[in-house]
């Protein structure tokens, strides 16, 4: 008693006072007392790092005591797959497992879930939490072995979603015959109303290349939950690959993004398009139109959820901006643009540092200048694909020859550098003639 005490005092909120107490008297006062100060949002979490703590110690009568102290965690699956592990009694195992909302990431838990998998009446619930547990742990093959090895037994929709997406990360030596496709529209249709369950679809058939298909699905996700900024966001973004540039805009103007991890991408969806319709109106001869869009791009609304960062980057609108004005009969204002983008990019890549696909615009922003001669060392500490493109960036201002003309031959041979819709925009805007 003098010892938890001191414990106490040093350590008021370690719960393995409260588990001592509990185990020297189980009287249901204990119980509460234990139960009361489990206050996180997980509380089945702590109760099961006390116990694992206990079997560690090789006291397993203990950590069983614990385990059972309060029916709020003790019909807990993982506190039930502890129980039949550590008392022998697999009739904590005969019920299956409801894995909702479930995190069996310890190492500790993995041979408990092998176990409980083996004995718990074969239900594909104990097999999908042992798969998870080895996931946590890095072993995807032997998770994606274990999911797969389930077919289509489960009637829960977020297995299936698990199931494709360790599937396609996984590399094992031989091919694992599940079509994650198949699995994520199974997973729709076990559960329709799940709005967050459309989305791994979406980007699947994104990653595939497949902008048609992902456009109808997220179209359909969208008219079944409207308003879902997500939804509309994922659907931009496809809009935006597929160089539909109208009805992105018309949806990013009317979209509401709250401030999360998505704030970035929609202000990136929003200069794109705006890019793209600014790009679509200089080929049709309306330059003034192009530069209005070009500027709207570097704006940074309220409702698409981010603040206009300290220092942002916008070298490509801003270039496309002097281009507009040049084309406008406005060359100061070309020239204020141009200056922009110049200013905006590091010192180092022009003494001969390493350059990125960026910062291009800044070498054909130079010659807009009339400065061409201080791109002499321009990237010449790069290699690779980039290293090619800035090494005939020096060779045109060493022969006085259009960048643009210099750089196309070399760029055939890089498309992986200007693959995606930024690059295909940065491609683009180093072709454009002022």
């Amino acid at each position: 008693r003098e010892l938890l005490a001191e414990i106490e005092r040093i350590d008021p909120l370690d719960h393995f006072v409260a588990a001592e107490r509990y185990l020297a008297d189980p009287s249901p006062a204990h119980a509460r007392s234990l139960e009361r100060g489990l206050l996180g949002e997980y509380p089945e979490q702590e109760v099961q790092e006390l116990a694992v703590a206990y079997a560690r110690w090789g006291i397993e009568p203990d950590a069983a005591r614990i385990l059972q102290a309060s029916p709020s965690w003790s019909g807990h699956p993982l506190a039930r797959a502890w129980l039949a592990s550590l008392t022998g009694d697999a009739s904590y195992l005969s019920r299956p497992a409801d894995v909702a909302f479930v995190f069996p990431y310890r190492a500790e838990t993995l041979p408990v879930l092998r176990e409980a998998a083996r004995l718990g009446g074969g239900h594909w619930s104990w097999s999908y939490l042992s798969a998870l547990n080895l996931w946590a742990r890095d072993r995807v093959e032997e998770a994606a072995t274990l999911m797969v090895e389930l077919a289509d037994e489960p009637d829960y929709a977020p297995f299936y979603v698990a199931r494709a997406a360790a599937v396609t990360s996984a590399t094992p030596a031989a091919p694992l015959r599940v079509d994650p496709e198949a699995d994520l529209r199974r997973a729709i249709e076990l559960d329709p109303t799940v709005r967050t369950l459309r989305i791994p679809l979406i980007r699947h058939l994104q990653d595939e290349g497949r902008y048609e298909d992902a456009l109808r699905v997220s179209e359909r996700a969208r008219t079944d939950f409207p308003g879902s900024f997500d939804l509309d966001l994922l659907h931009v973004a496809t809009l935006v690959e597929t160089m539909r540039f109208a009805p992105a805009l018309e949806i990013l103007h009317s979209v509401r993004v709250l401030p999360s991890e998505h704030s970035s991408a929609a202000h990136e969806l929003f200069a794109q398009a705006h890019m793209l319709a600014g790009l679509d109106a200089l080929e049709r001869g309306e330059p003034s139109e192009a530069a209005e869009l070009f500027e709207r791009a570097t704006t940074w609304p309220e409702h698409l959820g981010q603040g206009r960062p300290y220092e942002p980057e916008e070298r490509l609108e801003r270039y496309l901006l002097g281009i507009a004005h040049e084309r406008t009969g406005r060359p100061e204002l070309a020239r204020v643009a141009y200056e922009a983008v110049v200013t905006a990019t590091a010192d180092a890549v022009f003494d001969g540092g390493a350059a990125d696909r960026a910062d291009l615009l800044s070498a054909v922003a130079l010659e807009a200048l009339g400065r061409s001669g201080e791109l002499r060392t321009f990237g010449d500490g790069q290699e690779g694909a980039i290293g090619r493109l800035a090494l005939a960036v020096r060779s045109a201002a060493d022969q006085g020859v259009p960048i643009r003309v210099a750089l196309r031959p070399v760029v055939e041979g890089s498309s992986a550098v200007f693959a995606d819709v930024q690059g295909r925009l940065l491609y683009r805007a180093l072709m454009l003639e002022r």
